[in-house]
């Protein structure tokens, strides 16, 4: 189960990334 929500935030965490990568590039 554990694995499992770790995948999902992962996902989560992409989508986010993706739908700001203004912010992303500007943080990196």
């Amino acid at each position: 189960r554990d694995m499992a929500e770790r995948g999902h935030s992962l996902e989560s965490i992409k989508a986010s990334i993706e739908a700001r990568k203004p912010d992303f590039d500007a943080y990196i």
